[in-house]
């Protein structure tokens, strides 16, 4: 399961979360409509989440992908 938080951000309440990413920041256009329609952000995004899960998410904090 993939959770997408929006109001909790950084490491809070991380423990039972196999990896997470950097937080991303509204006013850089990383967020919203216009970023999840951006296939040059979403699928190296969702490239990074399929092989750190399979590679058994030895790195639980992604920021670098």
């Amino acid at each position: 399961m993939v959770y997408l938080s929006e109001d909790i951000v950084g490491s809070e309440q991380l423990e039972d979360a196999a990896l997470c990413f950097e937080t991303f920041s509204a006013h850089n256009g990383y967020v919203g409509v216009k970023a999840a329609e951006d296939n040059s952000h979403v699928i190296p995004l969702y490239y990074a989440l399929i092989g750190n899960w399979a590679d058994g998410c030895r790195h639980k904090y992604i920021d670098n992908y």
